[in-house]
């Protein structure tokens, strides 16, 4: 039974790693500027550049990445 508990865990573990790396590979390779796109076509450059910097899209990928997954999540707030 112990293996079996195993086994399941380690494949969840995989597949959860290989959703995160194709989600992560899309939203990467997806063409335009997220700020842009949230901000709409009337947004100005000053406007635009903001948004970046409050959304951490400035920062170089491995900076963001760490900042998405490691401080983010600790932020989350929990079911009390």
């Amino acid at each position: 039974m112990t293996r079996y508990v195993i086994r399941r865990f380690l494949g969840m573990v995989a597949v959860m790693f290989t959703v995160v790396t194709i989600v992560f590979v899309i939203v990467r390779v997806a063409p335009g500027d997220p700020a842009a796109v949230m901000l709409g076509p009337d947004a100005t450059a000053a406007d635009i550049a903001a948004l970046r910097e409050q959304l951490g899209l400035k920062l170089e990928t491995r900076s963001e990445d760490t900042r998405t997954y490691v401080i983010d999540s600790a932020q989350r707030p929990t079911a009390d």
